[in-house]
């Protein structure tokens, strides 16, 4: 029987994707993705191409012994994005402000101003002090699924006001 670790095994990396992988499996091995009703040979060393779900891996059959019990290894993938709250922005109110807000939000959620680089919990049903700028807005991790794939939300802000110096004025004389 083999032997798969968890840090095997590379989630799909978005939700109905298919770049889901496992490593350290080699060619005296076989996998199934449609409950162990057909299996097909490991070419290599790894196994990709794979949607979430159970891969069942077995030492493949050979003319002197039998093929043996199959594991079971699960490849995941991020849930669906939010989709309820791509028309609940309120924009900046002037330029350089802070005053964005996002509603329709709630605590199974988290967001990232950053560009996805640092995750905040949401606390409430809205997100608020927001400046200008693209907010990526997930479902949190919970119960062993991964984070969802993240909506992408555009706060806006007005254009910024124009200034002139008074060194720039000309008085105009009758």
């Amino acid at each position: 029987t083999p032997t798969i670790s968890s840090d095997k095994v590379t989630n799909v990396s978005k939700n109905g994707g298919n770049d889901g992988k496992i490593t350290g499996v080699d060619t005296t091995m076989e996998y199934s993705v449609d409950g162990g009703k057909k299996y097909k040979p490991v070419v290599g060393n790894e196994i990709t191409e794979l949607a979430a779900g159970d891969v069942q891996i077995r030492v493949k059959e050979t003319d002197t012994v039998n093929a043996s019990a199959p594991i079971t290894v699960t490849v995941k993938q991020p849930g669906a994005a939010p989709s309820s709250i791509d028309k609940k922005i309120t924009d900046v109110s002037i330029h350089g402000g802070n005053d964005g807000k996002i509603t329709g939000v709630d605590a199974t959620m988290e967001y990232s101003v950053d560009g996805g680089k640092k995750y905040k919990p949401v606390v409430s049903n809205e997100i608020t002090g927001l400046e200008a700028g693209t907010v990526l807005v997930r479902y949190q991790e919970a119960d062993g699924n991964l984070p969802s794939d993240a909506v992408e939300l555009l706060v806006k802000q007005p254009a910024a006001t124009p200034t002139i110096s008074s060194d720039k004025v000309t008085n105009v004389s009758k």
